[in-house]
This record gives structure tokens, C-alpha cells and sequence, in this order.
């Protein structure tokens, strides 16, 4: 719950966008560093770029509930 540092640790068999992975955890906001700066997505509003969750990068995201996610690749 609150805000979390997460990362997949492998290529999912179904790819993940910000938007799905916000669905997917119940999450307000993602948010991926980008050339130097910060690109978000938030879900309330589906406000920002919808972009692509990558195996290897990290991602912020504020989880509203504690939540287990379990992904296969």
C-alpha cells in the first residue's frame, strides 16, 4: 500500500502498459523515468502517455490496497 518501487523480473506472456499495470494493481499513478525527467500515467482520469512496461525497468506506482501480483514469461 502507498507508494512502491516494482520491476518485472521477466517478459510477461501478455505485455503490460501503464494503464493496464494500474488496473492490474489498483494503482492511482505509474510513473517511469525518461530522459532525465519523469512520464506518468495517471489512472483517475487516464491523464498521460499510456506508455509500454519494459522487463529490467522501474516503475513507481501508489498501490491504494496491499496487493500481490503475480506475472508468467
Amino acid at each position: 500500500m502507498g507508494i512502491n518501487m516494482i520491476s518485472l523480473p521477466l517478459n510477461p506472456d501478455t505485455s503490460y502498459t501503464a494503464s493496464s499495470l494500474a488496473t492490474a494493481l489498483n494503482s492511482t499513478i505509474v510513473i517511469q523515468v525518461k530522459d532525465g525527467g519523469f512520464d506518468a500515467y495517471v489512472h483517475a482520469g487516464s491523464i498521460g502517455n499510456d506508455f509500454l512496461i519494459q522487463m529490467g525497468k522501474g516503475y513507481i506506482v501508489n498501490l491504494l490496497e496491499a496487493k500481490n501480483f503475480n506475472i508468467t514469461g
